[in-house]
């Protein structure tokens, strides 16, 4: 459930310099007025085009700052990892300075204590610093067979991984991988990338979200991967927000998907889950006992990768063609990621991972699904706190220049 009364703060600062603009908003002000990437510029009072700028977006549960490309990923982000925490800020900085993850500008500590100062009781997270990798492993190209150190710098990609080991990939072979595991359906933080080292062994790298967030979507090689982060993050984002709708909406929802997909898993094996699944007379097993038609129709227009969960099914009998499609090892697994369901094979059992939230909860959901099929630019509102009478101010909102708090 979303914090009450949560506080976002927009601070924009500058790499070589003291000064810092901060303003302050509530969730509230949020819902009712918008907001955008234009108009955090506009309550910074920046007036250089967005393009100029590099946003980013951090709270108490985020191990680094996730960059804003665009506005609709403001509130993806936000829906995946902010909801629950008591503030959140937006980092503003020109875009060729560094990211806030790997530097802190001068005045960061001043704006610190002023987001202390001006939230109260709410705790105010430090944003912390991760050092570059002081170690790049060497070895082979899986994809080349070259020998890494021979590739040009612009080929290469650094993925630091748990260990703070940095292992390098050439690009061609991230970029193929990545793309060839998203068609098979793959959960983009789920890829596994493997790497030769200097000693023969093939070293595995799990691709999480702390590996995109710090390593993929930054340095020189961002180009290549912001859009697929981008894509993944939308899709999620729109997908949770229909899965609290049909939560909200449909009795024992969330039930009816794990006895889904333990009929799944258990199909070979158990006469009970196989006379359950084939009187659904639906191709794919959606149906009764578990989904009526209305909540079977709504499932399969949850967002994916590939596009929707209909196509991304569609896809998948036409790689079948001419074999069987198996539920537990085909099915099974596409619905467990699209419906928030794992399963554990040691105790065989299904469990549910979606988010409990209702729809009133998830930042207005009826105004954002409407939005989301909108321009970015029209996402929220077009303007974040537009002041009543002119102004750049936001309405209610307080902002500090070089560490002064005042009433906007």
């Amino acid at each position: 459930m979303p914090t009450a009364n949560q506080l976002w703060f927009l601070l924009g600062e500058q790499i070589q310099s003291q000064a810092f603009t901060q303003v302050k908003i509530t969730l509230d002000q949020i819902k009712e007025n918008g907001i955008n990437l234009s108009g955090i510029l506009s309550q910074l009072l920046l007036h250089e085009p967005e393009e100029q700028y590099s946003f980013f977006m951090h709270s108490a549960s985020m191990k680094a700052a996730v960059q804003m490309l665009t506005d609709r990923s403001i509130h993806a982000t936000w829906q995946l990892y902010c909801q629950n925490d008591p503030v959140v800020t937006i980092v503003v900085r020109k875009a060729q300075d560094p990211s806030p993850n790997t530097s802190r500008a001068p005045s960061y500590s001043m704006a610190l204590v002023e987001r202390r100062k001006v939230s109260g009781p709410l705790t105010v997270p430090e944003l912390p610093i991760h050092a570059p990798p002081d170690k790049i492993s060497s070895g082979i190209d899986t994809f080349s067979m070259q020998p890494l150190e021979d590739l040009p710098e612009t080929e290469k990609v650094v993925i630091a991984d748990d260990h703070g080991d940095a292992n390098a990939f050439s690009k061609d072979y991230l970029t193929s991988w990545i793309n060839s595991q998203i068609e098979d359906g793959k959960i983009l933080t789920d890829i596994v990338a493997q790497t030769t080292g200097a000693d023969g062994q093939l070293k595995s790298v799990r691709l999480t979200k702390a590996v995109w967030e710090q390593s993929l979507i930054r340095g020189p090689w961002s180009a290549d991967f912001r859009p697929v982060w981008a894509k993944y993050t939308d899709a999620t984002a729109h997908r949770e927000t229909m899965l609290a709708k049909l939560r909200d909406s449909v009795p024992n929802f969330t039930q009816s998907c794990v006895e889904f997909i333990c009929d799944l898993r258990t199909f070979s094996g158990n006469k009970a889950s196989r006379n359950r699944l084939d009187t659904t007379g639906h191709e794919f097993f959606l149906g009764l006992p578990y989904f009526d038609g209305k909540t079977r129709d709504s499932i399969l227009q949850l967002r994916t990768m590939g596009s929707n969960v209909e196509r991304d099914l569609r896809a998948l009998a036409q790689k079948r063609l001419g074999a069987e499609i198996c539920a537990s090892h085909d099915l099974a697994p596409l619905f467990e990621r699209v419906l928030g369901v794992s399963w554990d094979k040691e105790r065989g059992k299904a469990l549910s991972s979606q988010h409990m939230m209702g729809t009133a909860e998830i930042m207005s959901q009826g105004s954002a699904l409407k939005t989301l099929k909108q321009k970015g630019s029209k996402f929220f509102k077009d303007t974040i706190g537009r002041k009543k009478g002119g102004g750049r101010g936001g309405k209610g909102g307080s902002s500090s220049s070089g560490g002064r708090a005042s009433e906007a």
